[in-house]
């Protein structure tokens, strides 16, 4: 009986099944959807399911197989891709000193919107919009630290931009391991006496994965402060993305190739 508690294989895949619809369905409140899809209009799907405070006991378990699936679910790296970071607030900035939920986990970090305290998902696209590589951060983690950039593209070959922000003396290193980091320049800084237009062409199209952050956010739920746990934050970062490799449709760019071929019989 002492072992009774934790899940089966079974209950395992109905905890991230029903987690992984959940954040494709669209909808803000596990509760709801969980008491009138899974146990009322679709119970037949899944007659076994349990009551929704087993559910919720059950998540936290499942934690592990979520990152392994979402590993898994990764594509490779293409010669085109992008690289960039969501900042994932854990609650308002003026209350960071009153958080006690992910207090070991979160910190105070600034993006592109100002400050705020929390977490950073950082991500690696390419450019047919398939997540290659993923790494989940406190806020105050720089988006050009060493360790952070050689974990995420340890096997990307090809080209990589980024924003400004991915300046690093890393540049090189990579370099001779065949990943080009191309980030925008500052304005004090060095320009090339030639940028190439290929390079110039995917650099002007790297809103392509803010547009993916903004699905993750808008349509599947990824960030919210309705947290009790950090194991629960964690099995939502991880299940969002999950679902999102799920989708039929990705947003996606022309390769440069393909348009100019399109311009030229235009």
């Amino acid at each position: 009986m002492a072992f009774a508690f934790f899940p089966q294989r079974g209950d395992r895949r109905t905890v991230m099944s029903v987690l992984v619809a959940y954040h494709l369905s669209g909808q803000k409140c596990l509760k709801y959807f969980y008491h009138q899809a899974i146990l009322g209009r679709y119970r037949s799907w899944l007659p076994d399911a349990p009551c929704y405070e087993r559910f919720v006991a059950l998540i936290p378990h499942v934690v592990v197989e979520l990152y392994l699936l979402l590993k898994y679910r990764c594509q490779p790296a293409l010669a085109e891709n992008y690289i960039d970071s969501k900042p994932l607030k854990v609650c308002h900035i003026k209350r960071e000193h009153q958080h006690r939920v992910m207090a070991d986990w979160a910190a105070k970090g600034k993006g592109s919107m100002g400050w705020f305290y929390g977490c950073k998902l950082h991500a690696v696209v390419n450019r047919e919009a398939q997540l290659v590589n993923f790494l989940l951060t406190a806020g105050n983690i720089a988006d050009n630290n060493h360790q952070l950039l050689a974990y995420l593209l340890k096997d990307v070959r090809g080209k990589v931009y980024g924003d400004k922000g991915y300046l690093s003396k890393l540049k090189e290193v990579l370099l001779e391991k065949g990943t080009d980091l191309v980030a925008k320049m500052r304005r004090n800084g060095k320009k090339d006496a030639l940028v190439h237009q290929k390079d110039a062409y995917y650099h002007r199209h790297r809103g392509l994965i803010e547009t993916i952050f903004g699905q993750w956010v808008d349509l599947i739920d990824l960030e919210h402060s309705r947290h009790r746990s950090p194991i629960n934050y964690l099995c939502n970062a991880f299940a969002a993305p999950l679902a999102y490799t799920f989708m039929d449709q990705h947003p996606h760019i022309i390769a440069f190739e393909d348009r100019n071929r399109l311009l030229k019989a235009a």
